[in-house]
């Protein structure tokens, strides 16, 4: 998605907002889950888009705004903040954004990145569905 000839990252979030206009018709709930790049641009877009829930992978504080994003976030919108405790800077990062949220990272062995860390945890899917289906039940 975006422009090839774009800076990356760029064009991210017209990118974000056109893909849930495109698949918003017929639907009920709004979850973002991204990794990276895309678990940043999801914490700072959640409230613009009225994301029931984010799932953020290995997010970096400072991309997009994420970090700002995360305390306005605080007590609105459920947020899941998970990484890998070795996969350094992101384990800070991660830490700061849970911090600023008042939650506290999910942090798994290994040290993947994104949604790399989903092969090595298996079970983390699950965690993510659940964590999704307790969102858009509340």
């Amino acid at each position: 998605m975006g422009s090839s000839t774009g800076t990356r990252g760029e064009d991210r979030p017209e990118d974000l907002r056109a893909v849930v206009e495109a698949v918003s018709e017929g639907t009920q709930h709004l979850v973002l889950v991204g990794g990276s790049l895309g678990a940043a641009l999801s914490i700072s877009m959640a409230a613009e888009l009225d994301a029931e829930a984010v799932v953020a992978l290995s997010p970096p504080a400072d991309a997009y705004g994420a970090l700002a994003a995360a305390r306005a976030l605080r007590g609105e919108t459920p947020v899941l903040v998970v990484v890998a405790g070795g996969d350094q800077p992101f384990l800070d990062d991660a830490r700061r954004i849970a911090d600023a949220l008042l939650i506290s990272p999910v942090i798994v062995a290994g040290d993947r990145h994104g949604t790399g860390m989903l092969r090595d945890q298996p079970d983390l899917i699950d965690e993510v569905v659940a964590f999704a289906d307790a969102a858009i039940e509340r």
